[in-house]
């Protein structure tokens, strides 16, 4: 259980900034977390008693002086979904964006990837934007959707004009995507939008890694068909021989008719010269880390082709797109077909990630994957 030490640190260090009169902090969190975090899982007591020792819980302390907090119940608005964003801003120039929780969890027994941009007041300016806009939302008492959201908080930097600034030392062109779109002030290009931009730009390949890949809105009553994304793969594989590796995450949670939707996806083989594969990524467990729920996966959401890097929050199906809070970045280096720079590009560092994942030995095929997956499944279930 070390890894809570982990995250209280964390937690304490922004803690006691909060508490000196120079550091402004604002937490906004998915209205389900306080409860989360109070103890509905046995196994995160311990973490929460010492953060509760030290007058640090989010929910119970943090008000009175180290940050102000809201939570956002997206069900008030679109009748599911959550905040899933994970995003921080720090001094108006520094960011975070990624797939990791802020959960001791996420810090030391789960596979996460995430971008961090240092000094870039213009980039932290605008998705500050869409910290304002859950703010906003986070208000009490519940406040409904604007039928047009304020011009303060639009953007100009989309998938259509990207902001140009240096990263790296290299010239990038850079917007943020945000979902659902009902949230997305004039300018801001809906998450969904950016993704399949990405997708259809792609020259020679499209390389994914992402916890879930489902063609449905899995949460709706009933559950619905939804191959937008299924649909944009087939068709750049099928029509301009693009490759397409798709790398889905394999753990106890996972849903077995996944693997069904990848081997759909990867029948498509060699048709008319289309290069379609999929694989599922395992992370091994101890005894000891079976019994921490929802932990040892691979937690990835990013996409990395050929031209583009495309780095998020969301997982691929449709509910995460309809009625979820998510946000992504997305970053194109022009014209750099040169080699003479020491730092890699984002896109060069994404596609060597997902090489090295790819090529591992816990990237298995679907099949024999989805077997481990259940395996996995029993034994947690023993050693609970």
């Amino acid at each position: 259980m070390s890894g809570i030490f982990v995250s209280f640190g964390v937690w304490a260090t922004v803690w006691i900034a909060g508490l000196t009169d120079r550091v402004n902090v604002k937490i906004v969190l998915k209205k389900e977390t306080d409860e989360t975090f109070s103890g509905q899982f046995p196994q995160l007591r311990l973490g929460k008693f010492y953060v509760t020792e030290l007058d640090a819980t989010i929910k119970y302390r943090w008000p009175s002086g180290a940050a102000e907090v809201r939570t956002l119940n997206f069900s008030q608005w679109f009748g599911s979904g959550i905040l899933h964003t994970k995003v921080w801003i720090v001094d108006k120039k520094h960011i975070y964006l990624g797939s990791a929780n802020m959960d001791w969890r996420s810090l030391t027994q789960v596979k996460e990837l995430g971008v961090v941009i240092s000094n870039c007041p213009c980039l932290a300016a605008d998705i500050q934007k869409i910290f304002d806009v859950y703010w906003y939302l986070g208000q009490q008492p519940p406040v409904p959707l604007p039928r047009s959201w304020p011009a303060k908080w639009s953007t100009k930097y989309n998938k259509d004009t990207p902001v140009q600034v240096t990263l790296n030392g290299r010239k990038s062109e850079v917007y943020f995507s945000s979902s659902p779109s009902p949230i997305c002030p004039d300018g801001r290009t809906p998450d969904l939008d950016a993704l399949l931009d990405v997708i259809n730009k792609a020259d020679r390949y499209v390389y994914i890694a992402v916890m879930d890949y489902m063609p449905l809105i899995e949460f709706s009553k009933p559950v619905k068909f939804w191959p937008v994304i299924d649909d944009a793969l087939r068709r750049v594989a099928l029509e301009k021989n693009v490759e397409v590796r798709l790398l889905a995450s394999c753990w106890r949670g996972t849903r077995p008719d996944m693997a069904k939707y990848l081997l759909s996806l990867s029948q498509l083989n060699h048709a008319n010269n289309a290069s379609i594969s999929t694989k599922m990524f395992y992370v091994p467990s101890t005894p000891d880390q079976r019994k921490i729920p929802y932990a040892r996966l691979n937690h990835n959401k990013y996409m990395v082709t050929d031209n583009r890097a495309f780095i998020g929050t969301s997982n691929w199906s449709g509910s995460y797109f309809t009625s979820t809070g998510g946000v992504s970045i997305v970053v194109h280096n022009p014209n750099d077909t040169t080699s003479a720079y020491l730092t890699p590009t984002l896109q060069q560092q994404l596609a060597a990630v997902f090489e090295r994942d790819w090529n591992s030995s816990y990237a298995l095929p679907v099949k024999e994957a989805l077997d481990k997956c259940k395996m996995t499944a029993i034994e947690s279930s023993l050693v609970q």
